[in-house]
């Protein structure tokens, strides 16, 4: 898993805390804007909670528009993401991590199923 947070002085910072938040998705069939991140009322659909979005061809956009829309974290799945993070706008100051495809799925089915999946993100435990 990679691991992006926005500093005072940018690059890599690790979360001093774990996070446990809700994992939530954008609109499909909107098209690769940030209006996908909100509903028909204009209320956002991810904030406070972690997007987890498909990466696609820009995953640095769908990143910016994520945490624009008020996403605590994003959970990135679909695209490789460079190791160390991506090269998000400094005014994005949340973390972003990557998954593999086969959990980005078993998330999205829960959701489908009207369940709440959630991710821990922060200091590493050993299990």
């Amino acid at each position: 898993v990679q691991r992006r947070q926005q500093g005072a002085g940018g690059g890599a910072v690790p979360s001093a805390q774990p996070r446990e938040l809700e994992l939530a998705t954008p609109r499909h069939g909107t098209g690769p804007t940030i209006d996908r991140f909100f509903d028909e009322r204009g209320h956002s659909l991810v904030a406070g909670r972690a997007a987890l979005i498909h990466g696609g061809g820009d995953p640095v956009a769908a990143v910016e528009d994520a945490a624009q829309a008020g996403a605590t974290a994003v959970v990135v799945y679909g695209t490789q993401l460079p190791a160390g993070g991506i090269s998000v706008d400094e005014s994005v100051e949340v973390p972003v991590v990557s998954v593999p495809l086969r959990v980005a799925q078993a998330a999205l089915g829960a959701i489908a199923r009207d369940e709440h999946p959630t991710i821990s993100i922060g200091v590493p435990s050993v299990v």
